[in-house]
């Protein structure tokens, strides 16, 4: 009904499938939905939500995607999947992409952002970017997004991907339009706080910070970022039991 329903909705801006895409779709359904799809010229926005997570099949529609779309949401699409050039090409030509939520995925390649210029919100959850050559990479296509807004991280860099705390981490905050900042479960060197924001560059449309499992734990990181976001409203703050080291108790204080 879908597939059929499509071809005739073309004045349709906004599209969300929740449960349509699974693994057990057949392969002329999926090119019916996708042709749908490439119909849709005035679709602004997207929103693609596995349930359950897929494995394979449903990505493929993804090479149907009209390239007017302001608003694109992956949800549990590429399980067994990493999100590369070659799975979802394209990605590459949503030029006036403003706003990206990816969550549950294989592992992220950062290269495909270079072609999102306009990019104003960007999340990434469950997404790992794997090894400290994408790590890096991430970093510098982040200094170049200039319009972003609002970045959420989420178990996004781990151990494996641990960058050395010399590495370009000021891109997180590099945009000056920034206005909310959630860093989770980001396995950053200590001693980082000094680097994403740098002392020399206020963050002062930065209004909400979240800093969740990120090495943030000393008195000293407190104070700096209190310095570098004069401007922040909200806070939120959660440390690892589980991990080295706990809280300094003057930071636990504070919050």
């Amino acid at each position: 009904a879908l597939a059929t329903a499509l071809p005739q909705l073309q004045g349709l801006s906004h599209l969300t499938l929740q449960g349509v895409l699974s693994d057990g779709i057949t392969a002329p359904q999926l090119q019916a939905i996708g042709e749908g799809l490439s119909r849709l010229q005035q679709l602004l926005e997207l929103r693609l939500q596995a349930s359950p997570p897929t494995f394979g099949m449903p990505v493929k529609c993804l090479a149907y995607m009209p390239t007017t779309l302001t608003l694109l949401q992956l949800d549990r699409l590429f399980v067994k999947r990493a999100v590369t050039q070659e799975t979802a090409p394209r990605l590459e030509q949503l030029e006036i992409l403003r706003r990206l939520y990816i969550n549950t995925v294989h592992s992220f390649h950062p290269e495909m952002l270079w072609s999102m210029p306009m990019l104003q919100h960007l999340q990434l959850e469950d997404a790992p970017i794997r090894g400290p050559t994408a790590a890096a990479e991430f970093m510098f296509v982040l200094s170049d997004l200039t319009q972003l807004q609002r970045l959420h991280l989420s178990n996004v860099l781990d151990e494996h991907s641990m960058l050395d705390v010399a590495q370009p981490y000021a891109a997180l905050t590099a945009s000056s339009q920034l206005t909310y900042l959630f860093l989770n479960r980001l396995a950053l060197p200590q001693n980082t706080t000094s680097r994403i924001f740098p002392a020399d560059r206020p963050c002062h449309e930065l209004v909400e910070v979240g800093m969740d499992r990120c090495n943030f734990k000393r008195k000293s990181d407190m104070e700096h970022l209190v310095r570098c976001c004069p401007n922040m409203r909200r806070l939120h703050v959660l440390h690892d039991p589980g991990a080295s080291g706990g809280m300094d108790p003057e930071v636990r204080g504070q919050l």
